[in-house]
């Protein structure tokens, strides 16, 4: 695809390897990944969804898989601040996930 967006999606999915490397894969060169995580301070969004990437599992994503980052900030404040990422993947190479410790696990507050 052109482009493969992400809007609060991620920090739902179990396989969060798998998540990435689908986003990798379904992705063309010369594509771009326009997306929107919750912020992974503690602070932001702890009632929602369990896997918060940080800037540097992106930075780390895009060194591994031949990605530039053209964006990369937070916004909003707490609770609900977001981190959103625009990058454009460069040519098709293998699929590498970076250290799963760049994506913060979000232990839910009991209800």
């Amino acid at each position: 695809f052109d482009m493969v967006s992400n809007m609060g999606t991620t920090e739902h999915v179990s396989n969060q390897a798998g998540v990435w490397e689908n986003i990798h894969h379904l992705t063309k060169p010369g594509g771009v990944y326009v997306g929107q995580t919750p912020y992974h301070d503690g602070k932001s969004w702890w009632w929602h969804g369990e896997h918060y990437p940080t800037e540097q599992f992106f930075e780390s994503f895009a060194a591994l898989n031949g990605w530039e980052i053209e964006r990369l900030y937070k916004d909003r404040e707490p609770p609900n601040e977001n981190l959103y990422c625009r990058m454009r993947k460069g040519k098709d190479q293998p699929f590498e996930m970076p250290d799963m410790e760049l994506i913060k696990y979000n232990r839910r507050r009991p209800r």
